[in-house]
């Protein structure tokens, strides 16, 4: 037992390590960035009025698609960084297990 808890202290330090400052980004710059992607789905919407070519109509959804992507892997890294990190270094296994379930559960719904 006392070797699965190192091994959870050591997962712990090397997520905590590989996720670092440059991940947490913090709530100004997340609502930045959907704002900007609220109003590209708003000129979105305006290409279509306007008759666009649906070619360029597809590229614009899947730059927002690409974009709303790396905000949910933003989410996650710091996600990883702050609660899962936490659960580890504290070695609370039951809430862990609670927040690996919810991500399970969240992709298995993709």
């Amino acid at each position: 037992m006392a070797s699965i808890k190192a091994g959870y202290h050591a997962v712990a330090v090397q997520l905590h390590e590989r996720t670092g400052k440059e991940a947490q980004a913090d709530k100004p710059h997340i609502l930045k960035r959907l704002h900007y992607r609220e109003g590209h789905l708003g000129g979105i919407g305006k290409m279509i009025e306007e008759d666009t070519s649906c070619i360029d109509v597809l590229r614009q959804t899947y730059a927002v698609r690409k974009a709303i992507q790396k905000l949910e892997a933003l989410l996650v890294e710091n996600h990883l960084a702050g609660r899962v990190y936490q659960s580890i270094a504290s070695r609370d296994e039951e809430a862990l297990l609670a927040e690996l379930m919810q991500f399970y559960q969240l992709i298995g719904n993709r």
